[in-house]
């Protein structure tokens, strides 16, 4: 079986809440994803509305399943904070994950499918054929 995400609009978050303070090298997860479990991007995380700085205050990692959750964005406190932490950041969501088998080249009968549907204002059936 195949499957294929596709990605969906860019999303901005500001100011998502995450409480008051933190813990030194306890994990704080952000609430959203990227489609493909990729890093969010343009992160900014603010201690009472200031800027902290990446590397210095903190680093990041996205969860592989073992080390979080698949796909998360994952904020690691680097210094003591005791105010209100938030965090901006961008994300693209999947729009829709589509699922399916490869058909290879075959020999004998072929595969046809009818699709019917009804028209909403003249109730007349169009049958279309699908072969191959």
């Amino acid at each position: 079986m195949l499957k294929s995400t596709v990605a969906g609009s860019p999303t901005t978050v500001t100011a998502e809440a995450k409480g008051t303070g933190w813990t030194v090298a306890k994990p704080i997860k952000l609430n959203n994803k990227n489609g493909a479990n990729t890093i969010v991007s343009s992160i900014v995380i603010k201690a009472n509305a200031v800027a902290l700085v990446l590397n210095t205050d903190y680093k990041t990692y996205v969860g592989d399943g073992t080390n979080g959750e698949l796909g998360y964005t994952y904020i690691v406190p680097l210094t003591a904070q005791t105010l209100t932490i938030t965090a901006d950041y961008s994300y693209t969501p999947s729009s829709a994950v589509i699922y399916g088998n490869n058909i290879g080249a075959r020999l004998g009968k072929a595969l046809i499918i009818r699709a019917t549907s009804t028209d909403p204002i003249t109730a007349k059936n169009k049958i279309e054929y699908i072969v191959d």
